[in-house]
């Protein structure tokens, strides 16, 4: 069986993260043993190479740059909600002497500098990799991870001297890709995404359905060994899906309808709040030739309005995509932030900025486009890399760009991840980049409509599977796979956590701060071009892909409730009354969770809920493991799995805050009314 998890780069740091928290190396994977076997050192990058970079200017007065904006975002202060100007953020950034200065000295160590995009704060440098590395006080390799390439630092870069004092952060020497944070759902026969053609799901009813579970039922095989006897399994508990014997045979889809009713938005909508004057920016890379023909067929299937030049366009900061080159998904990524903004603020205009390349460098600069020309009022980024992928610099240039932001009123949301704690096994240095900004706000993920004690409830989204195995042979003991997904979270190694975050734990950023709807078993349909570009299909998809354009669909409509820019979401959300949210805490399933006996005719163990997901030892409680069984080919006669909703590797639902979902999600009319009322 396959199912679709992080990137194979993700999947290596998840093993040498660990040293990035508590040593000065950059990329971990550069100096951390533990991981010959995933990851190679191919060497110091050819010499003569030649490398390109942006540095991005720190505010000349930084320290009164953000007491200005803090200024702004402190109810009861004389500049609330009154946002700064480009010219205003502008005054607090690099004399012209200084800046001439640093280009002089750039020039003078062989580098090529010109301005980057409109000149608002970033230089671009280019020269060989020699002359970078010497400029930049650091070494750069080449690594090798399964079939992928990248580059990457060493160590820190840093200019020398007090030069270094006039840059915020540095991208493009590190060409690890940022991954999108869409997941989607596979195939429980096939391993494969469940895709429909555009005739068989012209009636979505027909083919997905919301009730996914089923309460309780048995699911039991018997294998016949060849020295006499048998192994066995029968489980008992909640089912995914209602076929029982074949889940493959249907689809757990949600409709922009059924999701907008379960956040209580149809009372939203009866109050005009659709989303009309307001503007969401969605930040993607690549693009998809066919998203606005691929969106109107989504926007016909649900009921909603056409896009047309009057409410969408596709803006290309720095010229059109190059080929990729990478199986990323990009497209996929694309239809999903397109059709899933469209369809929670169908009113809304959207635009579509398109970096020509996945790498930090260029999509650091689409962001800062789409800040600096004013595009929206609220900008969606459905991607993000481990903060050890990329380090500090990578972390402070993009923070540099959201802080401009939100000095403006514009609000930041970006997804936080969908591998959980990256595998540390902790939520200290789990944070994503872009996500870790304290200027932004960090979009967790949840689970829909999942059996409890209490009837079907959200929860955080986690996924620990379980083989036991099909007619060919039971797993004695049971095949445990581990975390496969789930929602990112947790503290920033690199920045610190903002002033409306004093009271909750640790001394870096903590993420996320609200969530959304993000399991690809419970997710979103979606239309999109096929893997190979020949047709365009249906499927169902989740990641934190999806609940960043949801939730920023949802604070546009808050916008316009206010009647004004309310800015970034996170501070305010952080001050709302407990009705506002849902709060997702732990799931009641004591009576509701998976368990069963497994073994032989003489040594048979029963199996509590936990253990049957060997997750005892990290979260013993508060999660749903439900069952499913599938005949096919790939996967054998009778494979039975045990998979969870709500076990989110170390991060933890809890009353209140938690660094698996934040504050909770949005409860509707109440929310977007707390909203407005912060405007005031």
């Amino acid at each position: 069986m396959a199912f679709q998890s992080s990137t194979s780069l993700t999947r290596a740091l998840l093993f040498v993260s660990v040293a990035v928290v508590s040593t000065t190396t950059i990329i971990p994977i550069a100096s951390a043993a533990a991981s010959a076997d995933a990851v190679q050192d191919l060497g110091e990058v050819a010499a003569a190479s030649q490398v390109s970079a942006t540095i991005w200017l720190k505010p000349h007065s930084e320290q009164a740059l953000e007491t200005a904006i803090a200024r702004r975002m402190e109810p009861g202060s004389p500049d609330y909600h009154h946002w700064m100007t480009q010219a205003e953020v502008a005054a607090y950034g690099v004399t012209a002497d200084e800046a001439s200065a640093l280009v002089t000295s750039l020039k003078a160590s062989g580098l090529q500098v010109s301005m980057r995009g409109d000149g608002t704060g970033a230089l671009r440098v280019t020269g060989t990799a020699s002359a970078l590395s010497h400029v930049f006080n650091t070494t750069l390799h080449q690594f090798k991870v399964g079939n992928t390439q990248y580059r990457a630092p060493v160590a820190e870069p840093r200019l020398s001297g007090s030069m270094n004092t006039l840059v915020a952060g540095i991208t493009g020497l590190a060409t690890a890709r940022m991954t999108p944070y869409a997941i989607r759902q596979v195939n429980f026969a096939t391993g494969k995404p469940v895709q429909f053609s555009l005739a068989d799901a012209a009636d979505p009813s027909t083919v997905f359905t919301d009730d996914c579970f089923v309460a309780k039922r048995t699911l039991a095989l018997a294998h016949f060994i060849p020295n006499g006897g048998t192994e066995h399994f029968s489980v008992t508990g909640p089912g995914y899906l209602a076929t029982g014997v074949n889940p493959a045979t249907a689809t757990c889809g949600y409709t922009a309808k059924q999701a907008s009713a379960h956040y209580g938005l149809d009372a939203v909508y009866r109050q005009g709040y659709q989303g009309e004057g307001q503007t969401i920016v969605l930040v993607d890379a690549y693009g998809s030739p066919t998203i606005q023909a691929d969106a109107n067929t989504f926007s016909k299937m649900m009921g909603l309005p056409a896009l047309t030049a009057a409410n969408f366009k596709v803006v290309y900061p720095d010229g059109p995509p190059i080929a990729n080159p990478y199986p990323t998904g990009w497209p996929v990524e694309v239809s999903l932030d397109v059709e899933w903004a469209h369809a929670i603020a169908p009113k809304a205009k959207l635009v579509l900025v398109v970096a020509p390349s996945d790498d930090a460098d260029e999509l650091t600069y689409a962001m800062q486009y789409a800040v600096s020309h004013k595009l929206g009022e609220v900008i969606s980024n459905s991607y993000g890399y481990a903060e050890a992928a990329y380090g500090p610099a990578t972390a402070r240039a993009f923070n540099s760009v959201i802080r401009q932001a939100a000095a403006q009123g514009i609000a930041v949301n970006v997804s936080t991840g969908d591998s959980g704690d990256f595998g540390l096994g902790r939520p200290y240095g789990a944070a994503s980049i872009p996500a870790d900004s304290p200027y932004a706000t960090g979009v967790g993920g949840t689970s829909l409509g999942i059996p409890s004690d209490d009837g079907p409830v959200e929860t955080s989204w986690g996924s620990v599977f379980t083989d036991l195995g099909d007619i060919n042979g039971i797993d004695v003991p049971p095949g445990f796979e581990g975390f496969r997904q789930g929602g990112g979270g947790g503290q920033s190694a690199y920045l610190e956590k903002p002033k409306w975050q004093k009271n909750l734990v640790g001394t870096g950023r903590m993420l996320p701060d609200v969530s959304a709807f993000a399991d690809p078993f419970t997710g979103a349909i979606i239309v999109t071009p096929s893997d190979d570009g020949t047709q365009t299909v249906v499927e169902v998809i989740g990641g934190t892909s999806l609940s960043s354009p949801v939730f920023s669909a949802i604070w546009a409509l808050a916008d316009q409730a206010a009647g004004t820019k309310l800015g970034q979401a996170a501070p305010i959300i952080s001050r709302m009354a407990p009705a506002a949210l849902t709060d997702i805490v732990p799931v009641q399933a004591s009576l509701s969770n998976l368990s069963g006996s497994i073994g032989t005719v003489s040594d048979t163990k029963f199996y509590l809920p936990a253990a049957l997901l060997d997750i005892a030892a990290i979260q013993p409680n508060g999660f749903v493991g439900v069952g499913a069984q599938v005949t096919s080919p790939t996967a054998g006669i009778g494979a039975t799995f045990d998979f969870s909703f709500g076990a989110d590797s170390s991060l933890i639902a809890q009353p209140g805050w938690d660094d698996a979902t934040g504050y909770g999600v949005p409860n509707g009319l109440a929310f977007i009314r707390a909203a407005a009322k912060a405007a005031r």
